[in-house]
């Protein structure tokens, strides 16, 4: 089974990758995506839905993913995928990576900058919008 440095290295290959509402490759991802495409490359089982829409009106995707992930966590820890409500929904979600070995970051799909990015957490906007932490089955 993949461990938690193998999902962080596997998500890493998409750094820079294109910004694009439901992308499931290189040639673009968006937040789902790159948790989805992340299993896929590790040989995790997982269901992905492509019927969700750039706005979300529920929570009833993330709803989905997190039904895959039964292993909450009380706190990030490099590995593991982060939550995050946004107008009034859980509507993102993103990969703590452990940066030189040092800081926790979050890699994620983000739209504003049109691209995966690697993003300061701690002491950001990001931790008070973490709603809930989730490793991948088997990672822990």
């Amino acid at each position: 089974m993949p461990t938690l440095q193998d999902v962080q290295d596997t998500a890493l290959k998409y750094l820079n990758t294109p910004y694009k509402h439901q992308g499931r490759t290189q040639w673009g991802l968006d937040c789902a995506g790159l948790l989805a495409v992340t299993a896929r490359d590790l040989g995790l089982p997982f269901r992905d839905r492509h019927d969700y829409p750039r706005r979300p009106r529920g929570n009833e995707f993330l709803d989905f993913i997190v039904a895959q992930m039964p292993d909450a966590l009380d706190e990030p820890i490099p590995g593991t995928w982060g939550f995050f409500h946004q107008g009034g929904f859980t509507a993102h979600c993103g990969l703590f990576v452990l940066y030189r070995g040092v800081e926790v970051r979050l890699l994620h799909a983000f739209s504003p900058r049109r691209k995966v990015v690697l993003d300061n957490y701690e002491g950001t906007n990001w931790v008070q919008h973490l709603t809930q932490v989730r490793a991948m089955p088997g990672t822990i």
